[in-house]
């Protein structure tokens, strides 16, 4: 079952906002105090500290807007709102280039494409999408709410490993894109290596709370084994030098 109940429990307790400035409202914690607590929910539940990774890493992209986009977000996010992500396509395309495109029509932005591997996205209220600009080259940013008209986001995840973070298909068809909601993407320079630092951190945390889960569930296991095995050293399993 999709964690929706508890992801709407952390968003309410201000999850989301732990790395928001405290000047615009959020906690303002460090990234160490991030990383320690983001391991301590993947303990609970590994795929509820994953899917957050999105927002989390958006959040993070923040500090490189400008001053409105900087509040309007961050006073966002304060309030509970989550970014999801939608990148990754299946195939068909050139190295370096998008399918889902970003176009100027009748004075407006209309996007539309087809992205998979969109973790977080169906848990969130924003989805953050790279888009190619129709006729120039490069790739922005677009982030547009999960519920606006031509998005349609698709429970089709079921690949190994975590299976409930909703890393399925985001489906975008002619959804209207405000100007101040389009990003620009630089490919190199801080931004993109804190932005590549950071989402390792974040699955590297994620793993540090499995590794921890695992480790006090073998411990709880031993500890109430009261026999020991017929070549063991007649010891319960607690005491064996081995175990």
């Amino acid at each position: 079952i999709l964690p929706f109940e508890q992801v709407a429990w952390l968003d309410e307790a201000g999850f989301g906002a732990l790395r928001v400035p405290q000047a615009y409202g959020g906690a303002g914690v460090s990234i160490e105090t991030f990383a320690r607590l983001l391991i301590d929910l993947a303990a609970a539940d590994s795929n509820v500290a994953h899917l957050y990774r999105s927002h989390f890493g958006f959040v993070e992209s923040l500090q490189w807007q400008d001053e409105p986009i900087r509040r309007s977000w961050y006073e966002l996010a304060a309030a509970g709102k989550t970014v999801g992500n939608a990148s990754t396509e299946r195939g068909g395309n050139a190295l370096g280039q998008l399918n889902t495109v970003l176009s100027y029509e009748n004075e407006a932005w209309v996007l539309n494409g087809e992205k998979f591997y969109t973790t977080g996205t169906i848990f969130s209220d924003y989805t953050r999408v790279s888009a190619a600009l129709q006729g120039k080259p490069g790739r922005v940013f677009a982030v547009v709410e999960t519920k606006a008209a031509g998005v349609k986001v698709i429970d089709d995840w079921d690949g190994f490993g975590q299976r409930l973070t909703g890393t399925g298909t985001t489906i975008f068809e002619n959804v209207h894109v405000d100007a101040v909601d389009i990003f620009g993407r630089e490919a190199s320079g801080a931004e993109a290596t804190h932005e590549a630092s950071f989402f390792q951190l974040v699955l590297l945390a994620v793993l540090a709370g499995i590794a921890r889960a695992a480790r006090d569930d073998a411990a709880q296991s031993v500890a109430k084994r009261a026999r020991t095995f017929n070549t063991g050293s007649g010891l319960p399993f607690r005491n064996d030098p081995l175990i």
